[in-house]
This record gives C-alpha cells, structure tokens and sequence, in this order.
C-alpha cells in the first residue's frame, strides 16, 4: 500500500471516528431532550479546614463538638438540557444516595432560580432527595448538607489518605425517574486560571504543525520537488517496464514500478547489465506527504482538542454565572 492510500485511509478513519461521534451524541440529545447537571462546588472537611487550623477553638453542630468524621457539601443542580423539566415528569426525584460507610446528617436548599420552589428532604441515613416544580432551561436549585463518614470507615481507608471528603465523592450515587431526561451529569466547577492553562497546552501543537507547515511550503518553493530519474526496463523476452530505483543496499537495487505494481530486487550487476533507456523524471512526493500529512495532523486534531477546552472554559462560565458564583 502507497503512503497516499495510508494517508488517505488515515483521514477517513479520523473523519468516520468524530462522524460516529457526534452522530451518537445527537442521537442522545434527540432521546432524551432534558438533562440535569450535578455541580460540585466545595466537599469541606469541617474538622480539618477549621478545627485544625485553630486549635483553640471548639466548632460545635447541636451542641455536639465537630469530630473528625464530617463534611459539609455545598453543590447546586442545573437543566442543562433543551426542554423545561415539570412535575408531573417526575416520577422518582433526584436522590443523592451515599454508600456504606456515609451518613446524612441534615440537608438545606440554599437558594434557587427565581419562581422555582424547592425542598431537599433527609429519606434515611443514606438518601436525600431533591423535590421541585418546574425547573425551566438553566434555572438551578443550590443546597448543602452534612455528611457524617463512619469510624470504621474514617480510621481505615480514609486515615491513610487524608482525605474524608474524597470517600464521600466517590461513594455518591445521584439518580432519578424523570421522563425524557438523560443520566446526571457530574461536573466540578474551576477557576478560569486551571482550564486556560490546559487549553494554552493543546494550542502549542498547532503552533508547531503550521510552522512545520509554512517551513516545508518554503523549503519546496526554493529547492522544488524532490526527483527521480526514470528508466525503461526491459522484463522477459519482448516487454518493458517504467521503472525507478526504490533503495539502494550494499550489493543490490531495488527497483518498482512507475504506473504499476512492478517490483525488483537486482545485483548491481543485474542491474548495469540492463539495457536501462532513461526516459523522464518522476515527482517523489512520498516524503512530502509524510511531512504534510505529520502538519495538518499536528493541527487539526490538537485544535480540535483546543476548541474544546475553549467551549468548557465558557460551559464554566455559564455555569459560574447562573448560579451566581461569577
């Protein structure tokens, strides 16, 4: 197979992967038409953020000292999705469910989208839920709630990494019954700082693809196309061959095929032997498209990569802005 037709079978299979892609999620979003957002906004260890760093001070929750074992999770849920989201679709609410080892200690809806009525109720240890009416396009509902991690659970696992708050993200479970809504989405909000980072990280590849590029389109324009000096070959008796030489080893030539699959392996004696005819001078564009092809792929593929890093950093913004964090 020719490096063309490997190039080309590239860009097929490249175009064919987003092309399923995005047919996949259209698809989805034609399905299911409404979504929910899950946002984490902050998971605080209250006893390592406060009682820690001031040890003087006792923290008290219903009169019963901050132990080691809570945190405090402040989130918010958003309809991110293109329809509006009414109660007579809801047949189970959104319910955070918590594995072993973490229990709800108490949950309070902070503030909401205007005209949107909202409750979060304790169901067991293990279960809240979120009850609402109608939740239009990018209205939101915010909340908090104490999560109690079990000594079993706290000395173990969690005394090693130090981190509580992590146990609880990990064992969080959202689910719901609401018709025509897709799975929640989970989401971490970041500053603006950490995402510009990673999207100045993918720009510099295609930096560097378009002056490879602009460099080969230079170094062509001066030095022109590379060439090959092509001969006719005499093959059995009567008939002839367009060829040129291919590689060059030690002691022999390889020799192929202008306009056809025709391929040789000679002695350089077999091959001075030849009653060879020169008869042109062939393009070898190989090398070059090799090197066009390593460009566009250092541009296209890392922009695309680029141009979605850009849309999270304004998808956060978004976010930031309807829930009154910017």
């Amino acid at each position: 197979m020719t490096t063309t037709l490997w190039i080309a079978l590239a860009g097929i299979l490249v175009t064919g992967a987003f092309g399923i892609w995005g047919a996949y999620q259209t698809v989805k979003q034609n399905r299911y038409p409404a979504a929910i957002t899950f946002i984490k906004e902050e998971f605080i260890p209250l006893f390592d953020t406060i009682v820690k760093s001031l040890p003087s001070l006792d923290v008290l929750y219903n009169n019963n000292l901050v132990d080691e074992n809570l945190v405090l999770v402040r989130a918010s849920f958003i309809n991110t999705g293109k329809k509006d989201i009414s109660a007579d679709m809801i047949e189970t609410p959104l319910t955070l469910t918590l594995g072993e080892g973490g229990k709800w200690i108490e949950a309070e809806v902070t503030s909401a989208s205007e005209n949107t009525t909202a409750e979060i109720k304790v169901i067991d240890d293990h279960k809240i839920q979120v009850l609402s009416g109608l939740l239009r396009r990018d209205e939101y509902i915010r909340f908090q709630a104490l999560v109690e991690v079990s000594a079993d659970e706290k000395d173990s696992k969690i005394a090693k990494k130090g981190l509580i708050e992590q146990f609880v993200e990990e064992n969080l479970e959202i689910t719901h019954r609401i018709q025509d809504t897709q799975k929640v989405g989970k989401i971490e909000l970041k500053p603006d700082a950490a995402l510009s980072k990673k999207f100045r990280r993918f720009l510099v590849f295609p930096v560097a693809g378009v002056v490879l590029l602009i460099a080969v389109i230079v170094a062509t324009l001066v030095k022109g196309f590379p060439g090959q000096l092509t001969y006719n070959m005499t093959v059995g008796q009567q008939d002839t061959v367009s060829v040129r030489i291919k590689g060059i080893r030690i002691n022999e030539i390889d020799v192929a095929g202008i306009n056809s699959k025709f391929k040789a392996t000679l002695s350089k004696e077999e091959f001075f032997a030849q009653d060879m005819q020169l008869t042109g001078i062939a393009l070898d564009k190989s090398d070059l498209f090799i090197v066009l092809f390593t460009s566009l792929t250092y541009i296209i593929i890392p922009s695309i990569y680029a141009a979605v890093s850009y849309r999270k950093i304004i998808y956060h913004r978004r976010l930031r802005r309807l829930i009154g964090k910017d």
